[in-house]
């Protein structure tokens, strides 16, 4: 990408009109480099059926550690400069790959939140998210070594991997 804002779209997503210009405006008059939207959840039938709410701003990282408050990659508008110096997404992880990046981005970027559910999750079908053995077989372990690697006592280390094996319930009884 070349301009000075990435935002991404996922296929089954959708943005409110304002969306890009008003993450495009927070970027611009304020510290943070990333901005995230809060996420309307709709079903087959367009109703919605839960809102994610874009609350934690600054330095995620701690709350990274313990859940992904930024969530689905479509909610996110970056800064170009910002993931210039970041590794790019992990290719190889079937899930998760959105939480990891974010780990790893929380190393040197400040996020913004926009409270007002600028993006659209469509909730239909099969979703890669839920899938159960490529969380727990792929994803688990390198997430676990992301946040390993981001905090330093045993007890955090202990808090956000029960956190982390709660998610991954989740996943299972989902499925």
């Amino acid at each position: 990408a070349s301009g000075s804002y990435i935002a991404f779209l996922d296929s089954d997503d959708e943005w409110a009109p304002d969306k890009i210009k008003r993450q495009v405006e927070q970027l611009r008059t304020t510290e943070y480099e990333a901005s995230y939207t809060s996420v309307k959840q709709v079903d087959e039938n367009g109703e919605i059926n839960s809102v994610r709410h874009a609350r934690n701003e600054g330095n995620l990282q701690e709350s990274l550690t313990k859940s992904n408050p930024i969530g689905i990659f479509s909610s996110l508008m970056i800064s170009k400069n910002a993931i210039d110096g970041n590794n790019p997404l992990d290719p190889d992880l079937p899930c998760w790959q959105d939480w990891e990046w974010y780990l790893r981005l929380s190393d040197s970027v400040l996020f913004g939140a926009i409270v007002q559910p600028l993006t659209i999750r469509h909730n239909e079908g099969d979703q890669i998210s839920d899938s159960f053995y490529p969380k727990r077989e792929q994803a688990y372990p390198v997430i676990l070594q992301r946040v390993r690697e981001r905090l330093t006592s045993e007890r955090d280390i202990s808090t956000a991997k029960s956190h982390l094996q709660t998610h991954l319930a989740y996943a299972a009884l989902s499925n």
